[in-house]
């Protein structure tokens, strides 16, 4: 007996240009055309640092694309407040970055707890963003309780 199951796709791959619909394991299914992406469904992660999509497949550690879940799914179910254009990956070790609708980049350790950063932020939009968040270029969680931003 042969089973046969479609592969679904979980992720947007931008690279070089390029759009890919990809899997949970970093398997290219296809190539896609831009207006067939859609961020609110599954993630669009935006690739800027080394070439990372070898053939069909993208070389990027596991951990990096875990927590790009857990951020995406966190944010659509209990952080309506943020419409997520992208996430980004450039050169920076340990880092993913949400761009945001109408909004700044936020900066993210991937070693530090997805909920923790994500209070952090909203505690620090409150209290000293307001409601300046458009003109705010970028707010980085990255390091322990500090939050810097411009």
């Amino acid at each position: 007996t042969i089973n046969i199951k479609e592969k679904e796709y979980s992720s947007s791959w931008l690279e070089d240009d390029k759009y890919y619909f990809s899997d949970n394991d970093g398997a290219v299914i296809s190539e896609a055309d831009p207006t067939q992406i859609n961020s609110k469904d599954y993630p669009l992660i935006e690739n800027r640092g080394d070439k990372l999509k070898l053939g069909n497949k993208i070389n990027i550690k596991k951990e990096y694309v875990d927590y790009v879940f857990k951020l995406f799914n966190e944010i659509k179910t209990n952080r309506t407040n943020y419409q997520i254009d992208r996430f980004i990956f450039e050169k920076d070790y340990n880092t993913t970055i949400i761009n945001l609708v109408d909004g700044p980049q936020l900066k993210f350790n991937i070693n530090n707890d997805v909920n923790e950063q994500l209070n952090r932020l909203e505690i620090f939009i409150k209290e000293k963003i307001k409601d300046n968040l458009k003109n705010t270029k970028y707010i980085d969680l990255r390091y322990g309780d500090r939050v810097y931003y411009e």
